[in-house]
């Protein structure tokens, strides 16, 4: 990584930069990650920020930080053939309260990476699975069971989540890049991250990564397309909250009443 690029996006989008968030209220090691006795006053600490009603929003919440270390490096190895140090050691975990919710992310501490082969092929594939093998086995597997664990939950309310939202950032990249070798990079990458690297890398007996989406169209936009979460982030766990409209957890009948609802409002 070097400070030539341009980190406004992944600081926009997933509250990570070098220069970290203005005024965080938390700030802890990237390692504490694994230190269930730190990270849970974090947590409660997160809970209480936005109103939950339990530890299962802010474990969502937190959990989906190291989700947002892989579509970084992800982004970063596309659009700039770079493997970004994204491992727990070079980083800060901060929380930030923005009124009624909070955003949580990370500083890093110092500007490292590694240049990628810029063809898609063996040797990019090889280098690419070389890298994050440590980073998920050493940092994002690790630290999600950290998380959910010591709040007595299952690393899956997490790891659930994972498809979508990558498919997601899929999404965002294409629409950025237009070009035929990134978009080639990015079909490549994303191919070796959802169907080469192997399940034990997670301690599961899948992959989170891959996932076949489902969509519902939006109450908002007439025509427009949302995608079906793979899993439920949790945000109804607070006081006063209920479930997106894109809940995977919304039987059709709900989907439907929320959508009257929302309709309603908006005439």
């Amino acid at each position: 990584m070097s400070t030539d690029i341009d980190f406004s996006l992944v600081k926009r989008y997933f509250h990570i930069s070098l220069e970290g968030m203005e005024h965080p209220l938390v700030e802890v090691e990237g390692t504490d990650l694994l230190d269930g006795g730190k990270l849970l006053p974090v947590l409660e600490s997160g809970g209480r920020l936005v109103r939950a009603t339990g530890l299962e929003l802010p474990v969502s919440f937190a959990g989906m930080t190291l989700c947002n270390l892989c579509a970084v490096s992800l982004i970063f190895i596309v659009q700039h053939n770079r493997m970004p140090d994204l491992s727990l050691s070079n980083l800060t975990f901060q929380l930030e309260s923005h009124g009624d919710h909070a955003h949580l992310g990370f500083k890093i501490k110092e500007a490292r990476y590694k240049d990628v082969p810029d063809k898609p092929g063996p040797e990019r594939e090889a280098f690419i699975m070389r890298e994050w093998e440590p980073f998920i086995r050493e940092s994002v597997a690790p630290a999600i069971e950290t998380i959910a664990g010591c709040a007595g939950l299952k690393p899956e309310l997490v790891w659930g989540q994972f498809g979508a939202h990558m498919l997601r950032v899929k999404g965002m990249i294409a629409e950025m890049e237009k070009g035929e070798e990134a978009l080639a990079r990015l079909e490549h990458d994303y191919r070796v991250l959802t169907e080469t690297v192997p399940a034990d890398w997670f301690n599961r007996r899948r992959n989170p990564f891959p996932h076949r989406p489902r969509f519902v169209e939006s109450p908002y936009r007439p025509g427009e397309q949302w995608m079906i979460r793979s899993a439920c982030c949790m945000y109804y766990c607070r006081e006063g909250g209920e479930k997106c409209f894109n809940c995977p957890r919304l039987t059709p009948d709900e989907r439907e009443a929320m959508r009257e609802s929302i309709m309603a409002k908006s005439v």
